[in-house]
């Protein structure tokens, strides 16, 4: 997250995909005057490398924060992928756990059994 970020405006200079069967999208970038470079790609995607290309030159106004990192104006920041996998590690050390324990126990009721067999 960008906080108390500064808009300017980078150039649009490349188009990428991402995958060979992934639809491209328009890669902008903005250089500060420390020499900085600011570099993301944008959300409108296109079908077509040509369709892209069309829109090499243009402007497009980005959030700054002087340490490298920038988002579009009006794009909100791409959380989905990383809180996917919080939820499922979260969730695989919880059955993890769960498992632990019901072997522990099954394992304390044959040790209880032999001792019981033993008497």
């Amino acid at each position: 997250m960008i906080d108390d970020g500064i808009v300017v405006e980078a150039e649009i200079y490349s188009c990428r995909q991402r995958h060979l069967r992934a639809p491209y999208a328009s890669v902008y970038k903005y250089v500060d005057e420390n020499g900085r470079k600011y570099i993301g790609r944008l959300k409108p995607i296109y079908k077509t490398k040509e369709e892209a290309e069309t829109h090499i030159g243009e402007t497009v106004e980005i959030y700054i924060d002087g340490k490298g990192k920038s988002i579009p104006v009006g794009e909100k920041p791409h959380i989905g992928r990383s809180l996917f996998w919080v939820i499922f590690s979260t969730i695989l050390v919880c059955v993890d756990n769960v498992g632990i324990v019901i072997v522990s126990i099954k394992i304390h009721k044959n040790i209880k059994n032999c001792r019981d067999n033993k008497l």
